[in-house]
């Protein structure tokens, strides 16, 4: 049981038969269909088989476990418990960040289990909350900038003289690019529009998706590169370097006069001292701290402010769902919506999806299934057919079912999903002048109605 999954460019094999048993098998069809129906990159596949395989597989086999279904809250105290505890091949203790990202890893694989094969699942409740969430400091990276702060930075980014900085900051600030593919950035970068003189798109390499990706760019980033593509000319030519942000060691190392790339991690090097510099300040005269991350979060939430189209903020950022450019790039003060957004992918994997509704064995759905067959699927609350005075709250309140747990929905339906997302988009365009609190409610069905579509194309794919 092997797979070959892609990260920067490189593929990696995973060898399933290294997992403690009897865990490997059942993880290798997760993996495998998450890479097979593409709703996953394969860094990140690749990422959670390590998560799985290095560290919550081999603590179970510990426990002498045989399924996740075994999973209880005993078992979340000890393994919170090895977790914080857990030391590097370093010596260090795992980061919070790290341990975070374990535990959401193995609640994802579980939430999988409970639609594919529910018996050997846990209760997802366990899982909640995550023993390693965000803290007021962990938060840092997800936080817009301020607006007085925003000023600040486009002030002195202008005023820069290094050109590394300038470069940087202005592709983060105004691309939303993030810190490794700005890095990568080659001499070729800029491309003029041919149908457009004057206006360019930015050519670049998106490590985390392994893609090449091209989109139009601001006339600020497009004059900072020009500069910096102008300042490293003779060190690409020495090197034959074709990335632009290389530099010659002066001091402090064994080859000095060599000339070598900047590390993805300078940039927020060069944001301390940058701060610093032009003294970017909160409004009480602390000076701010920043990651460069932020600077894309910054960008995705002025986007939405300014009622730009969710889809167009998530192609920006790259991101495969709109779903995680609104979770994690957007600061929301709308509660209940950002409640929404964190549950989306448990309310799509509560929804029955099955290839045919003959083969649920519920002898009373199958004796009322005429009655209980909707515009989106089928609702497998009985009660609808036999009792004439009952209605679902959830039909009451939205004349659908899609969204419910008690929805069953097969490929069939499909043209159906298809022409409501549609209308979704319809609507979203429509009601753009009702308040922000209404779009959102809009975007939140567009994410839950792609979900659905997504899930349905994969099983009529397998089913065919």
């Amino acid at each position: 049981m092997r797979l070959i999954l892609q990260r920067h460019n490189h593929g990696y094999t995973c060898d399933f038969t290294t997992i403690k048993k009897p865990f490997g098998e059942r993880f290798y069809e997760y993996i495998k269909e998450k890479k097979d129906t593409q709703k996953k990159a394969e860094s990140s596949l690749l990422i959670e088989f390590t998560y799985f395989s290095e560290y919550s597989a081999p603590f179970m086999a510990s426990r002498g476990m045989h399924s996740l279904a075994e999973i209880d809250i005993q078992f979340i105290r000890e393994f919170t418990s090895h977790l914080a505890t857990k030391h590097t091949a370093k010596g260090n203790l795992l980061s919070k960040s790290f341990a975070r990202h374990i535990f959401s890893a193995l609640k994802t694989y579980a939430i999988w289990l409970s639609s594919y094969y529910p018996k050997e699942a846990p209760n997802i409740s366990l899982f909640e909350p995550n023993p390693f969430s965000r803290g007021a400091n962990d938060t840092i990276k997800t936080k817009a900038l301020e607006d007085s702060v925003l000023e600040q930075f486009k002030k002195a980014i202008r005023k820069e003289d290094n050109v590394y900085h300038k470069a940087c900051f202005s592709v983060a600030l105004y691309q939303g690019l993030r810190s490794e593919d700005i890095m990568e950035l080659r001499a070729d970068c800029l491309i003029e529009d041919a149908d457009n003189k004057g206006k360019y798109d930015l050519y670049y390499y998106n490590k985390k998706s392994s893609e090449w990706r091209r989109k139009r760019t601001s006339s600020a980033v497009v004059k900072a590169l020009k500069m910096l593509i102008d300042e490293t000319k003779e060190l690409r030519k020495e090197s034959k370097e074709e990335r632009t942000f290389i530099h010659k060691i002066k001091s402090g190392r064994s080859k000095i006069g060599d000339i070598e790339r900047f590390s993805f991690m300078a940039p927020n090097q060069w944001l301390k001292s940058f701060i610093k510099k032009h003294k970017i300040v909160h409004e009480n005269g602390t000076l701010v701290k920043v990651h460069l991350h932020q600077f894309r979060t910054t960008l995705l939430t002025n986007m939405d402010a300014e009622g730009i189209d969710i889809e167009v903020g998530a192609h920006q950022a790259d991101h495969k769902h709109s779903s995680t450019t609104q979770q994690y790039y957007i600061n929301s003060t709308d509660k209940t919506y950002n409640e929404q957004m964190d549950k989306l992918d448990e309310i799509v994997e509560n929804i029955g999806i099955v290839d045919d509704v003959k083969s649920i064995d519920d002898v009373k759905f199958q004796d009322n299934i005429s009655a209980l067959r909707l515009d989106d699927g089928y609702c497998h609350d009985t009660r609808m057919a036999t009792d004439d005075e009952y209605v679902c709250e959830h039909y009451k309140s939205r004349g659908n079912c899609y969204g419910c747990s008690k929805m069953i929905t097969t490929p069939e339906f499909l043209p159906y999903f298809y022409d409501l997302f549609q209308e979704k988009k319809e609507e979203l365009k429509e009601k753009s002048q009702y308040g922000e609190h209404v779009l959102r409610q809009i975007r939140f069905e567009l994410s839950l109605i792609k979900e659905l579509i997504e899930k349905l194309e994969a099983m009529q794919k397998d089913v065919a």
